[in-house]
């Protein structure tokens, strides 16, 4: 585009964390304990994105209680980051607007193959004719007992 040249774009740099740690807050639960004194109830999955990543949106009331709380300035939790124009930045948008940065790729998990798994022995079917014998260690096998003669005897 025309009179793209020495265009300087802008990001943010999410700096709670370490703001957290300048006031000597360590836990994620002592944060949303001090936020909730200040009338910001958050849930505990809601804090630990806050600290983790910059979020997308930010009420004023949030941010100043985090400011109260952690007795800090803006300055403190989000820098403006300058990038002069060929030194990278995330760019687009128009003159002055600002854009997240976007969080590092995570790696892909590693895939563990599992061993496989043990072939399932199956007892096999007591036959009806069977009767019980008892061994020593405990376990019962079945014997399997000559039928009884027909009635009227064999035929010859």
């Amino acid at each position: 585009m025309p009179g793209e040249k020495g265009k300087t774009t802008v990001s943010l740099q999410w700096k709670l964390r370490k703001a957290m740690a300048d006031a000597n807050v360590w836990k994620t639960s002592d944060l949303a304990e001090r936020l909730g004194g200040l009338g910001v109830n958050l849930s505990a999955p809601n804090v630990s994105r806050l600290i983790n990543r910059m979020p997308q949106r930010l009420s004023m009331k949030v941010l100043a209680a985090l400011m109260t709380t952690l007795d800090c300035d803006i300055t403190d939790i989000i820098e403006v980051v300058r990038h002069p124009a060929g030194e990278g930045g995330t760019g687009g948008g128009k003159e002055g607007e600002s854009r997240p940065e976007e969080p590092p790729a995570k790696p892909e998990p590693q895939k563990t193959e599992r061993p496989p798994e043990p072939k399932k022995t199956t007892e096999p079917k007591k036959p009806k004719d069977a009767k019980p014998t008892a061994k020593g260690n405990g376990n019962v096998r079945f014997t399997l007992v000559p039928a009884p003669p027909l009635p009227g005897g064999p035929k010859k």
